[in-house]
């Protein structure tokens, strides 16, 4: 019996509890007095990427690779390469650099197809398809993370002015040299 009554005691309590929660009044707005207004939420910004290329990939779909450049890990949907009606291209920067808008890493490799070609497909192409059409597994001369994007007021001009100071506040990524690659 006394298991019993410890049941039930442990139900009052938590129906107790439960009702308490119920009727505390919190005091705020509710949602219908927000009357158009927003919480905003952090949101990370994505990172200002820059790269060279061994040769000119600009206007080619990236996709990204496993580090041992057997498999493609990572691909766009068609529609990702559009924002805005406009075709999400790098960005040209002084000195032979480009800024990403899509996303890449050390681990880049490119495809035969260009942005506009991949952006009107009604689906990516299948994994076997693209790795067929890798032009350069290895295509990046160097890379460097400067920072969120948020971080600029006027990225393009402050990437710019970056470069031509030597890209000292920008980490410098390790990229595996083809030679050792192909050894």
């Amino acid at each position: 019996m006394n298991n019993y009554k410890l049941f039930r005691y442990s139900i009052a309590m938590l129906v107790g509890l439960a009702l308490l929660g119920c009727a505390a009044h919190k005091q705020g707005r509710d949602a219908a007095d927000l009357s158009g207004e927003y919480l905003t939420l952090w949101q990370p910004s994505a990172p200002a990427v820059i790269y060279k290329t061994r040769a000119d990939y600009s206007n080619l779909v990236p996709v990204i690779m496993n580090a041992e450049r057997t498999r493609i890990v990572s691909y766009p949907d068609p529609l990702d390469l559009v924002s805005e009606g406009k075709l999400m291209r790098p960005v040209r920067l002084k000195h032979g650099y480009l800024l990403d808008n899509r996303g890449i890493n050390e681990h880049v490799a490119f495809l035969s197809i260009t942005y506009d070609e991949y952006s009107k497909l009604s689906a990516p192409p299948h994994l076997v398809d693209m790795m067929l059409k890798i032009i350069d597994t290895h295509p990046l001369t160097v890379m460097y993370r400067c920072g969120l994007r948020s971080d600029y007021k006027n990225l393009i001009y402050e990437l710019n002015v970056l470069i031509d100071r030597g890209l000292g506040n920008c980490e410098k990524v390790n990229l595996t040299p083809l030679s050792v690659v192909q050894e």
